[in-house]
């Protein structure tokens, strides 16, 4: 009986107990972060808050819009070009070369034309013949000749390098070069180009005394040579060809700067016709006729630039 009531009074405080406990706690079993039996919050969150970059897009670039009219791209033309040149004499005091250059979009029309284009200043048309042809590429030709007789030239693919081949020749060579290429757009200039000095000469003056059957003269020429020597075997042969009777021509005088001029008497008071030389055309004259000869009005000589 002791121990039923011992039972009765531990069920009894064991209820009360857990009666207490539910009693107390009306939030069990709710999520974590409500506020708890005894009334206190849950700890704060102090981490710093996460901030994003922000995302930089590139502006939207539009096309323009073309105001003008449509544009049309530059299409290279194609052409033949043709030289034609006359080399008949290239040599001698007499010597000379004609050149024709033509560009067309045949090449029966740059023939035709280059060598119309050398007919007009050769001494001899019917010599003018096609030297080349060329329809890739470019070529040009610079012309010259040399103070002491005859004439040439020279080629290259520019113009500055056919007046420096002509030029290596042992020629003064003529500016603007001929030539061009066989697109029209790269052609270049013909005339911006680096000239060379002339080349050096010497000039001989040469007279001699002669005569046919009924007449006497004094044969006179004036020549250029390479050299002192040059020009003076060049003179004397030019003078011994002046006239058809038997003269013999000897040098007088030669030089490679300032002037040189002789004037020839065709008649004089006595038996030897004269010959008077100085710097000038007038000076040369007036010697001349001081003796009361009658001299030739046409002066031979040569002044240096």
């Amino acid at each position: 009986m002791k121990c039923l009531f011992v039972f009765l009074v531990l069920n009894l405080v064991s209820t009360t107990a857990s009666a207490q406990f539910f009693a107390n706690d009306t939030q069990w079993g709710e999520a974590v972060g409500k506020k708890n039996s005894g009334g206190t919050k849950e700890p704060t969150d102090t981490r710093p808050p996460v901030t994003r970059a922000p995302v930089t897009r590139p502006p939207v670039i539009k096309d323009p819009v073309l105001t003008g009219p449509a544009v049309t791209p530059k299409v290279a033309v194609k052409y033949w070009a043709v030289f034609a040149l006359d080399q008949s004499n290239l040599g001698g005091d007499k010597a000379y070369i004609s050149l024709g250059f033509a560009r067309r979009e045949t090449l029966a029309e740059a023939e035709i034309e280059a060598i119309k284009s050398c007919r007009v200043q050769a001494k001899s048309p019917q010599d003018c013949k096609v030297a080349m042809r060329y329809d890739t590429g470019c070529f040009y030709i610079a012309t010259g000749s040399r103070p002491w007789g005859g004439v040439g030239w020279g080629g290259a693919q520019t113009p500055q390098g056919a007046y420096n081949e002509c030029h290596n020749r042992e020629f003064d060579c003529a500016v603007p070069v001929y030539g061009g290429c066989a697109y029209a757009e790269n052609d270049t200039s013909r005339t911006n180009i680096v000239e060379a000095a002339k080349l050096p000469y010497w000039i001989a003056l040469s007279v001699g005394r002669g005569s046919d059957s009924t007449t006497k003269y004094i044969a006179v020429s004036s020549a250029a040579g390479k050299t002192k020597a040059h020009a003076s075997e060049r003179g004397v042969a030019s003078c011994n060809r002046t006239y058809p009777g038997t003269v013999t021509c000897e040098t007088i005088t030669h030089f490679n700067t300032g002037c040189g001029w002789v004037a020839n008497a065709k008649t004089s008071p006595g038996d030897t016709l004269n010959w008077a030389i100085s710097k000038t055309k007038q000076a040369a004259y007036d010697r001349c006729q001081s003796d009361g000869s009658t001299c030739d009005t046409k002066v031979t000589g040569h002044c240096f630039p």
